[in-house]
Order: structure tokens, then C-alpha cells, then sequence
């Protein structure tokens, strides 16, 4: 269901890339909202925490899989599986975006704690997605790496500017309150 299929119904049911775009922007929703609540204290050991998060199912993932492989398909090539460890390779394909959120997050990190004034913290942080979105482009990585990294972006913009957006919404060209 998540992956698609050769089925036409099934090419019709991929939500992978939805799922994917909506964990990225309620993740830049969430680093912005906590990041205003609690300021520089939220960065208290934000890397451990948030890091950590993401990577130990990864490293779980592998320690369950790479067995599995080697019962079912045989030999395990060590060489491919530290060396596609970034996009998860033959071992576990779908994991391209674990290493999308931690870049992301180390972004975050590093550009929030910077001595920069607030709104030009987040145009960095867009610019470097945007960078990110051009390498990707220009060394002709799959779609499905570069699709969802607006969504991040997204995420953190419509927070700076949600009362904003929600008032216009409520009261202007949309629902009278």
C-alpha cells in the first residue's frame, strides 16, 4: 500500500510520498513551535534527543534485517551496507528519509543557535533547503528524495506566520467567527 505496486489501483494508493510530506511538515511545524515556546533552552540537548529518535530505529531496523537478508538471499556484502547505509540500499530501501530529517535537523540546530536575527534564521534555513533540493536535482538523485523537502519549509513558515493565516482565514475570505 505504502510502496505502490504493477497494479494501476495500486500505482493510484501510493501514499508513501504523502505520508513522507506530512511527517516533514508537522516536523518543521513542531521544531518552530517549540523553538518559540522555549528558546535557546530548547536546544538543550536537542541532538541527543531528536537524533536520536530518528536513528536508533534505523540501527534497530538493520540489526532485525540484515539476519533476515542473510537467511533468505545469502551473503552479506559489508562494503554495500555501510556504504549505502545513508539511502538504506538493498537492505532497506525506504529509509532515504531518515537521513532527509536528520540533515534537516542539524540545519535546524545549527541556524537557530546562530547569532542571526530571527527572520533571517528561517530565510537561511530555506535557503539551505532549497540547496539541498538543487544538489539533489543536479546529481540526478530519485524524485521521491527531493518531493517532500518543500513540506519541511512549509511547516516552519506556516507556524511565523500561523495567527496570521488562521485569522485571515476565520474572519476574512473565510468562516465569520
Amino acid at each position: 500500500m505504502f510502496g505502490g505496486g504493477p497494479h494501476s489501483w495500486a500505482q493510484e494508493m501510493n501514499i508513501g510520498p504523502l505520508c513522507v510530506s506530512l511527517f516533514f511538515f508537522l516536523s518543521g511545524y513542531g521544531l518552530m513551535c517549540s523553538y518559540e515556546r522555549k528558546g535557546a533552552a530548547y536546544f538543550k540537548g536537542f541532538l541527543s534527543h531528536r537524533l536520536g529518535r530518528v536513528i536508533f530505529p534505523l540501527i534497530t531496523a538493520y540489526i532485525v534485517t540484515l539476519p533476515v537478508y542473510r537467511i533468505v538471499v545469502g551473503v552479506i556484502d559489508w562494503h554495500t551496507v555501510f556504504s549505502t547505509f545513508y539511502w538504506g540500499g538493498p537492505f532497506l530501501r525506504f529509509s532515504w528519509y531518515v537521513t532527509e530529517i536528520v540533515l534537516l535537523y542539524l540545519f535546524f540546530y545549527v541556524i537557530m543557535r546562530s547569532s542571526v536575527s530571527k527572520q533571517h534564521k528561517i530565510y537561511i534555513l530555506t535557503f539551505l533547503i532549497l540547496l539541498m533540493m538543487g544538489v539533489l536535482i543536479a546529481t540526478k538523485q530519485p524524485i521521491w528524495y527531493i518531493e517532500s523537502l518543500p513540506a519541511f519549509m512549509i511547516g516552519f513558515w506556516f507556524q511565523r506566520y500561523e495567527k496570521k493565516i488562521c485569522n485571515e482565514f476565520l474572519t476574512g475570505g473565510g468562516v465569520k467567527r
